[in-house]
């Protein structure tokens, strides 16, 4: 499969990218003392509430960008330019990925 943007197909499906950063999910509850306590302690100061992250995206899927793909890191757009967007390194990546998977 060929990469290709989204914005390529012409169709009406709207991409949204949504990163919420550090969310409390209880992830931490998995691991072992002593760090079980830190990463707890750090999801209670610096994550977000389940609830609160779930808020956010659906106001953003509620109103979609009229864009074909958009990003966001919480609430705030994030540009669709730079290493992170590389349209090449999409395909090298889903190349490898093929290759993976075919073993």
């Amino acid at each position: 499969m060929a990469w290709r943007t989204p914005d390529e197909g012409g169709g009406r499906i709207r991409y949204v990218l949504y990163n919420p950063v550090f969310v409390d999910s209880g992830l931490h509850r998995h691991f072992r003392q002593p760090l079980r306590a830190l990463l707890g302690a750090a999801a209670r100061l610096l994550g977000s509430t389940v609830d609160d992250t779930a808020a956010r995206l659906e106001a953003i899927l509620a109103e979609p960008p009229a864009v074909p793909l958009s990003a966001f890191r919480r609430n705030r757009p994030v540009p669709l330019t730079g290493p992170s967007f590389d349209p090449a390194a999409a395909a090298r990546l889903e190349a490898v990925l093929a290759r993976l998977a075919a073993v």
